[in-house]
């Protein structure tokens, strides 16, 4: 299997693109890199989820009394 070439390394071989263009995806690529090879990504966004669940949970689960 062929391993196909980075967005950085196809834009790197433009002629076209400007030198902003180029290092912005480049770094945008080297930031994807890390967060998928990173498990930590995982865990804070699985934490993320059950924070926001609940918090939603707390928020609609509240006593429906009078004060009389």
């Amino acid at each position: 299997m062929k391993h196909s070439s980075s967005t950085c390394e196809q834009i790197q071989q433009s002629e076209t693109a400007g030198d902003f263009k180029k290092d912005f995806i480049c770094a945008n690529d080297q930031l994807h890199e890390a967060f998928v090879n990173s498990p930590l990504v995982v865990i804070v966004y699985v934490f993320a989820v059950l924070l926001i669940a609940f918090l939603v949970f707390r928020s609609s689960n509240y006593d429906h009394k009078d004060d009389e």
